[in-house]
């Protein structure tokens, strides 16, 4: 059993998972640069990162415009936790 598993399970703590049926991107720029409007436009699944190199957004490929400036990867799927997240 690995370690993560174990405790967990001594905490009794669970979750339950589904796969999201719509493809998802992963879209890739420059810290530096604005987020795009159209990213918001979506509030049905997104997640925006910062880093010291890198934005990066998560969201369903059907929001990406063709005119998007930034290096996108498509075909990925998502899996969701269902229901809170529940932080001990």
């Amino acid at each position: 059993m690995e370690v993560g598993t174990e405790q967990a399970s001594e905490r009794g703590s669970e979750m339950d998972l589904s796969v999201l049926h719509e493809k998802i991107a992963i879209l890739k720029g420059s810290p530096d640069k604005r987020l795009p409007s159209w990213i918001f436009d979506n509030k049905k699944f997104i997640s925006i990162t910062y880093t010291d190199e890198e934005l990066s957004v998560v969201c369903p490929e059907n929001v990406i415009p063709d005119n998007h400036e930034m290096t996108v990867e498509k075909d990925w799927r998502c899996i969701k936790v269902d229901g809170p997240l529940i932080i001990l």
